[in-house]
């Protein structure tokens, strides 16, 4: 029996689920989801017994007689699931709250060689996945097996943005297109104000409060078709340009300049019409990529897993007579000594978009937990402040509340603060 904090406050993502005692009528319901977490990478927990409300973990609602429970979960799990898992990839263990209820933690994960896992039931194997904080039916090409399956969507990736080049190819504006595009299923929650804060927050995406960033927009960002686009400016030495943002809900990015605004030269070299300074594109690049990796490190916005490669195409149109400016000096505007002219008017990075690992462009998942009493103390303040409703009903006996107040904390600290520290602060705050 272990006695360590309660995950409350907690919000689903790819590797936690919550459900309520009652979910033990159908275990069959519970075999979907411990099957659903061995078929992903890393696997993930199933805490039974906690209630959740717009996926955060909410209240503790006690299991009774919590061993005879575990032990019959446990035998009708290595029945159903097939292949019968190992030891050490479903285990359940009995959690006490502070107040002595005991709930079901299950922590479920596969292995690599013994995947796909199936829930038998009514003389079938049901294949699922977990994707974010939901289950889906597994792809073909998945069930198959994940080098196949690996291959396939990598060529499916870069199909979609080689069709995309094309059209880019057919305009006649001269510009910078930038794609990123995961070769894997990735699910985003396209909220507004969430990804509003990660794309104009340079604090978000550590980059510059001037410069070339994604500092401010006069736009409000537009969502449909499973996308959320911006037209976004941004400040430099000689004025502000304007430039767009497009992030897409299986993961993708797409980001559009103008060409001419990359312009910075005041004296052009002979025979240029337009010169571009190497660091000004470097920063602009550097400053995108940022982006991607704030959205996919937010498990939040991101609260699935990412696949092990991403496609990143860059295109630069509209080259003709272009000088690439350095710190020391020019690149002419002559296709033969000039690294930026590709065929005729087009740069491209490689000829074909390029396959890179997902760990080069994202930092490993997950966030630093937070268990400084003083900052915590503050956060816990605030929000007792700020539900005085809540904090008599605590005082009156329903400390089923107090649940609430433990996820406004865990919202206002994006998840990172520690759930058992929060918990005894509120419960000192509240009391006193």
């Amino acid at each position: 029996m272990t006695t360590r904090g309660l995950p409350l406050g907690r919000k689903e993502t790819q590797r936690l689920e919550f459900t309520s005692g009652e979910a033990l009528k159908d275990r069959y319901a519970i075999g979907r989801e411990v099957v659903g977490m061995l078929n992903a990478g890393q696997g993930g927990e199933i805490w039974v017994g906690l209630a959740e409300e717009e996926h955060r973990a909410v209240r503790v609602e006690p299991i009774s007689d919590a061993e005879i429970e575990s032990r019959s979960l446990h035998d009708f799990l290595m029945d159903s699931v097939e292949p019968a898992p190992l030891a050490e990839e479903i285990q359940i263990q009995l959690e006490k709250s502070e107040d002595g209820d005991e709930v079901l933690r299950i922590q479920a994960k596969g292995r690599e060689e013994r995947r796909p896992y199936a829930l038998l039931r009514k003389g079938g194997r049901h294949y699922v996945i977990r994707v974010g904080d939901r289950l889906r039916p597994m792809t073909r090409e998945e069930i198959l097996g994940p080098g196949e399956g690996g291959k396939k969507g990598r060529d499916e990736a870069i199909r979609r943005v080689l069709e995309e080049r094309k059209g880019v190819l057919q305009r006649e504006d001269d510009l910078l297109w930038l794609r990123v595009e995961p070769t894997g299923p990735v699910s985003l929650e396209l909220q507004a104000p969430l990804f509003d804060e990660i794309v104009l927050d340079p604090t978000r995406t550590d980059n510059r409060r001037t410069g070339w960033h994604f500092a401010r927009s006069d736009h409000r960002p537009a969502l449909g078709n499973g996308r959320l686009s911006w037209v976004l400016t941004y400040s430099h030495a000689h004025g502000e340009q304007r430039f767009s943002v497009e992030i897409r809900q299986q993961g993708g990015f797409e980001f559009r300049l103008d060409l001419r605004d990359l312009d910075l030269a005041e004296k052009l070299p002979d025979g240029a019409k337009r010169a571009i300074h190497e660091q000004t594109l470097l920063e602009y690049l550097v400053s995108a990529f940022r982006i991607v990796r704030a959205v996919y490190t937010d498990e939040e916005a991101t609260p699935s897993e990412l696949p092990e490669e991403i496609v990143v195409d860059l295109v630069l149109v509209g080259l003709e007579a272009t000088a690439l400016m350095r710190r020391r000096g020019w690149f002419p505007p002559d296709p033969d000594d000039n690294p930026l002219y590709g065929e005729g008017r087009v740069f491209t990075l490689a000829g074909v978009p390029l396959v890179f690992p997902t760990s080069e462009v994202v930092e490993e998942r997950g966030m630093k937990v937070v268990s400084d009493a003083g900052e915590l103390e503050a956060v816990c303040a605030r929000v007792v402040a700020a539900h005085p409703s809540q904090v008599e009903s605590i005082r009156a006996g329903k400390k089923g509340v107090m649940g609430f107040l433990v996820g406004q904390v865990m919202k206002e600290t994006r998840g990172s603060a520690n759930p058992k520290l929060v918990s005894q602060i509120l419960e000192r705050l509240v009391g006193g």
